[in-house]
């Protein structure tokens, strides 16, 4: 969740479906999934059954990294638009507070709402546009950052129909959540 939160408070939320914070949480636990399904994929009929034992469920991104990936985004959002914020506040009361008020349908609808506008179809577009390398203002830095992410943390590259693959998984994921 550290990371994902502190990608967000480095460089801000995403300016388009190319924020390269992206990779800090869900996207880059999205290709670490990918990874994992590729070296499994012996144990299943496809592909897209191979990642869908590995999404919300698996150690690379099992629940905790996806409630983690849902909270940064959250956190974020609270800091961000939180004006009030007491002059004793901490990042540890501003976390104790959140922890204490949101249960996972609640993190999964306040994810959903402050990444994609609360919207699944946001959420599978916005994916579709991060796995094929990013377009907007912060595209190429974006498809710059992939590549060097791909590199270095998931060398199995992926077809165009695996992505697809990836984008109906990790929305029954958090569909499944709401």
């Amino acid at each position: 969740m550290m990371v994902a939160l502190n990608s967000l408070l480095f460089w801000g939320e995403p300016q388009s479906v190319s924020g390269i914070q992206d990779l800090g949480g869900w996207c880059g636990d999205l290709l670490t999934a990918i990874n994992d399904a590729h070296r499994q994929i012996k144990k299943y009929v496809s592909f897209y059954d191979s990642l869908s034992a590995v999404v919300g469920k698996d150690k690379s991104f099992g629940p905790e990294d996806l409630i983690d990936d849902m909270d940064a985004i959250n956190l974020y959002s609270s800091i961000r638009t939180e004006n009030n914020l007491p002059d004793d506040a901490t990042p540890s009361s501003v976390i104790t507070e959140y922890y204490s008020e949101h249960g996972n349908e609640q993190r999964a609808n306040s994810y959903l709402n402050n990444r994609f506008n609360g919207s699944l179809d946001t959420l599978s577009s916005d994916t579709k546009i991060l796995l094929s390398g990013g377009t907007g203002s912060w595209g190429q830095a974006y498809s710059i950052a992939l590549a060097a992410f791909k590199k270095f943390k998931a060398p199995y590259d992926y077809s165009s129909s695996e992505a697809a693959d990836v984008v109906k998984v990790y929305q029954n994921v958090i569909n499944s959540y709401l």
